[in-house]
């Protein structure tokens, strides 16, 4: 990839509640090919720990230098699809 644009990306974060839950999925558009990637989720409960949002922002972003995220994820045509295959694989 030579393109600076190829290795674009919007993070997109999917909030999704369950009873006293709130699960946030990071999820990733490339602007190349204009697919979708979930990364990572994390799950919080009440009472918000700052240290687990520290460590979950951390993760974040070792885990997106650690590799492209093109070749670390299936990329999906939509956001809800790349989720859904995140669910399947990892719960």
């Amino acid at each position: 990839m030579n393109d600076a644009s190829e290795r674009l990306y919007e993070q997109i974060n999917v909030y999704k509640r369950n009873s006293n839950t709130l699960c946030i999925y990071r999820c990733f558009k490339s602007l190349s090919n204009n697919k979708f990637y979930a990364q990572s989720m994390d799950t919080y409960y009440e009472p918000i720990d700052k240290e687990q949002v520290r460590n979950s922002e951390l993760q974040l972003l070792d885990l997106f230098l650690d590799d492209d995220i093109i070749e670390r994820c299936e990329s999906f045509d939509s956001l809800k699809s790349a989720i859904v295959a995140f669910d399947n694989e990892f719960n």
